[in-house]
C-alpha cells in the first residue's frame, strides 16, 4: 500500500503539469520534417498483472522522448513498480517503438524493444540484482479525445520469459 501512495504522489503533480511541458507544436507530425527529434511526446500513466505465478499488482508510467526519421518510430523511458502479493519489484527500461500508424489515427497498434533494469525489495542480498532484461512490447490505442487515447500492451520481459498484460490512458500534446 505504501508504494501505491507513493506513485500517486508522484504521478498526481506530473500528470496535471504535463500539458505546460509540452513543445508548443500541437502535433509530432508537424515536426517530422527533422530525422531526429527529441522532447515530450506523450505521457501516459498504466496499470495491470504480472501474468506469473505470483500474479503481482503493477502500476507505472511511460513517456516518449524523441523519434528518428518518423514519428511513427518512438523512443520512450518506461517505469512500473510491481506490489502485492509478492515481494515488491520495479522495471525502468528504455524501448524503441514503431506505431503503425499516426497519432491522428482512431487505432494506433504498435510494436517495440528496449532494454530494462529490474530489480526487487531483496536486491542488497542477490549478487544477481538488479538485472538488464530484453523487454517487448506489442499493444494498441485507441482514440478517447483528440489528445488522449487508451491503449492495451502485452509486454513480454526476459527474453519472453515474463509477461505483463497493461492497460492505461496516454496524453498527447494538442488541443486541451
Amino acid at each position: 500500500m505504501r508504494i501505491v501512495a507513493v506513485v500517486v504522489v508522484i504521478l498526481a503533480p506530473l500528470s496535471a503539469s504535463a500539458p505546460s511541458l509540452w513543445a508548443q507544436d500541437s502535433a509530432v507530425e508537424e515536426t517530422a520534417n527533422r530525422r531526429v527529434q527529441f522532447g515530450l511526446f506523450s505521457l501516459g500513466v498504466r496499470g495491470g498483472v504480472d501474468l506469473e505465478q505470483s500474479g503481482q499488482a503493477l502500476a507505472g508510467a511511460s513517456v516518449d522522448v524523441g523519434y528518428v526519421y518518423t514519428p511513427r518510430l518512438r523512443f520512450r523511458i518506461v517505469g512500473e513498480l510491481g506490489f502485492a502479493p509478492s515481494p515488491n519489484s520495479y522495471v525502468g527500461s528504455f524501448e524503441a517503438v514503431f506505431r503503425f500508424t499516426p497519432d491522428s489515427a482512431i487505432a494506433v497498434p504498435y510494436i517495440g524493444t528496449g532494454l530494462g533494469v529490474v530489480g526487487n525489495e531483496a536486491c542488497g542480498a542477490d549478487p544477481d540484482c538488479p538485472a538488464i532484461w530484453w523487454q517487448f512490447a506489442l499493444g494498441f490505442e485507441l482514440r478517447l479525445s483528440r489528445s488522449a487515447n487508451w491503449f492495451l500492451e502485452y509486454h513480454p520481459q526476459d527474453a519472453l520469459r515474463r509477461h505483463r498484460l497493461l492497460a492505461g490512458i496516454t496524453m498527447r500534446p494538442g488541443e486541451m
